[in-house]
């Protein structure tokens, strides 16, 4: 059972990390259907797990991170890359697209608390 395992992954992972929070990107409308549930399933179930501990939700559009790490809504992926390369530094390693967005969504969270 596939959400079962994000449900208690993302339990353990808030366990181990102890956040005050949880940033994520709204839910945008793919033009595949049965992507777009799958997404929206998982997502839920993440806030599900978040919810039982308590841990406030923070949404951010992909526009609004894109402004908050570039200054441009209308920045391409590689443009973001670069930036969130520029503003922390992370050990070499190569890193998938998703991981960079995630950095980039906590670069907005960030910048919103400030």
């Amino acid at each position: 059972m596939r959400l079962g395992k994000i449900f208690e992954k993302t339990q353990e992972l808030i366990a181990i990390h102890e956040p005050n929070t949880l940033a994520l990107e709204t839910l945008f409308f793919s033009k595949n259907q049965k992507t777009a549930i799958a997404v929206a399933e998982a997502r839920g179930v993440i806030i599900a797990a978040a919810a039982t501990k308590g841990i406030p939700i923070c949404e951010y559009s992909p526009q609004a991170v894109k402004i908050a790490v570039t200054g441009s809504g209308n920045a391409a992926k590689d443009g973001v890359i670069r930036m969130v390369e520029k503003l922390i530094i992370l050990p070499k390693k190569k890193r998938l697209d998703d991981e960079y967005d995630a950095i980039a969504l906590a670069i907005a969270h960030q910048a919103v608390l400030r």
